[in-house]
């Protein structure tokens, strides 16, 4: 996923890493799918400004097909070029203000602590 090509309101989808468990008893398993929604995207721009994506929203499903809505985010932030691009355009040609920063990318395998927003009776 990348600030390239995602926009606010997209679902993206992740999975559940471990099986979550209540008393002993798996209630949501390994593997099943998280749901979230794109909340906010910015592209990178010139001057060297990064892209930035926020994804929050975040829903899965137990063992019995109960929607269960989970609280967390995932922000990230691409690489920032701003401080070359000034630079280079002070000093040496205005046309360096024309690079742009990277965009921000969520790699396959990326991970992140989400909980529970209320009790769900499952």
């Amino acid at each position: 996923m990348s600030s390239s090509n995602l926009k606010s309101g997209d679902s993206v989808y992740f999975n559940v890493v471990n099986n979550v468990l209540n008393n002993g008893t798996v209630v949501i398993a390994q593997g099943t799918p998280v749901v979230g929604i794109v909340k906010r995207v910015t592209k990178k721009r010139w001057l060297g400004v990064p892209g930035k994506v926020e994804i929050g929203d975040f829903s899965t499903k137990t063992i019995n097909d109960v929607t269960v809505p989970l609280n967390g985010a995932v922000n990230e932030k691409g690489k920032s070029n701003k401080t070359i691009s000034i630079t280079l355009t002070l000093l040496l040609l205005p046309l360096f203000f024309l690079f742009t920063g990277k965009n921000a990318v969520i790699n396959q395998g990326y991970q992140t602590t989400l909980f529970t927003t209320a009790n769900t009776n499952i």
